[in-house]
């Protein structure tokens, strides 16, 4: 085993393959991609679906607010 600065950084070496400051920040632009492409589109469509469910909700209340000034 060759001789390392730092225990941990010979795991996250050996663990990730970073070997490297441009290797490290190849690692963070790529985390950040994957960030806006899986992450914030799931959030966003999460709280599209909590909005449409709130809004039926509130639909469904008013419906029924009305069917009971009916009778």
């Amino acid at each position: 085993m060759a001789h390392r600065a730092s225990p941990i950084r010979g795991m996250i070496s050996d663990a990730f393959g970073v070997r490297g400051r441009r290797n490290l920040m190849a690692w963070a632009v790529a985390g950040g991609i994957a960030y806006y492409l899986y992450i914030v589109p799931e959030r966003k469509r999460d709280e599209e679906q909590q909005r449409v469910r709130e809004q039926a909700r509130q639909w469904a209340e008013a419906a029924a607010a009305a069917a009971e000034q009916k009778k």
